[in-house]
């Protein structure tokens, strides 16, 4: 992926500049306000992001990059990407013009009000952005807490103001059009990932509905809306160049369900694959994904990409 490789590159530069943005969120309404920083904290940010795009992007990274759409159960080191076309809430937070943003002012919101975080990053060409929400145990007010500091003499002393921790980490970054996701949780919850999963799971399904082999009950087309996060990917990802359907194997997806799902799919007059319960509906869609090793509907026998098994097959001598 190529924003892999402009990571790198600008990582490697000279001379980084920083902008810094404390965003704040009425309703649907997202404002930013440019935090002015002194030198020394500036240098220190600049520091410590490109530290940690270092640890996400280098060659050497453990880290590897699927996209949100991805279906797949992963292990080990993953970050996700998305487009930032498809998700208007990262467009009102990465996408806004810089030159008409207020100044940021203790009258203008309280610390524990900060949505997020935000850090533009420049090298001169290109620019990265990159998003942290702001937590409220981040926001440290003098009128409840005893802000302490040691000194070099071990003494501790009051500091006589309100406090704000700023994490040195990241969740969503902003890049050449592209997102990438490191806090998956946050992502979901907070860009409303779910509900443009949701729409894009409807698209498929109604692409799904309209082909000859199967036919959807009204209760199934009801029980659509309840099918999990990673059933609607599933739905997503498996309409496309899918080897079932291109050769409209219909007798082989009702074996395959018999035989590895315990389903028997029943047939209508015209000779198509009813689909009337939530169960039935996540078993089409299973086989459809192909998520059972052995793929007798599309002729296939191979190691999925990690996806969860339903069973491990012997290879036959």
């Amino acid at each position: 992926m190529e924003e892999r490789e402009l990571v790198r590159t600008f990582i490697e530069k000279d001379g980084h500049s920083m902008d810094f943005y404390f965003i704040y969120k009425d309703g649907n309404k997202i404002t930013q306000y440019k935090v002015d920083c002194s030198t020394e904290l500036r240098t220190e940010i600049i520091d410590g992001y490109l530290n940690e795009l270092k640890r996400h992007f280098s060659i050497d990274s453990s880290y590897k990059l699927y996209s949100v759409y991805d279906d797949n159960e992963r292990a080990g080191a993953v970050i996700y990407h998305d487009d930032i076309d498809t998700n208007v809430v990262a467009q009102n937070i990465f996408l806004f013009n810089k030159g008409s943003v207020e100044a940021y002012k203790k009258e203008g919101g309280d610390f524990s009000a900060i949505y997020g975080y935000l850090i533009n990053l420049s090298d001169g060409e290109f620019e990265i952005s990159l998003f942290k929400k702001s937590m409220p145990t981040q926001a440290l007010k003098k009128s409840r807490f005893y802000n302490l500091v040691a000194g070099t003499d071990d003494k501790f002393n009051i500091i006589n103001s309100d406090i704000l921790v700023f994490p040195r980490s990241y969740d969503v970054i902003s890049i050449n059009k592209r997102l990438i996701i490191i806090n998956y949780s946050i992502y979901e919850k907070y860009f409303g990932f779910k509900e443009v999963l949701k729409r894009r799971a409807m698209v498929s399904f109604a692409q799904l509905a309209k082909i000859s082999g199967f036919f959807f009950t009204q209760n199934a087309i009801l029980k659509f809306p309840s099918l999990s996060s990673t059933m609607q990917k599933k739905l997503v990802n498996c309409l496309v160049n899918n080897p079932i359907l291109n050769k409209e194997n219909y007798d082989g997806i009702k074996t395959q369900a018999r035989r590895y799902l315990k389903q028997e799919f029943a047939i209508n007059a015209e000779s198509k694959i009813v689909i009337n319960s939530k169960k039935e509906l996540q078993n089409l869609i299973i086989i459809l994904n192909r998520d059972i090793n052995y793929n007798a509907p599309a002729k296939e026998v191979y190691l999925t990409r990690n996806k969860k098994l339903l069973k491990r097959y012997k290879s036959k001598k």
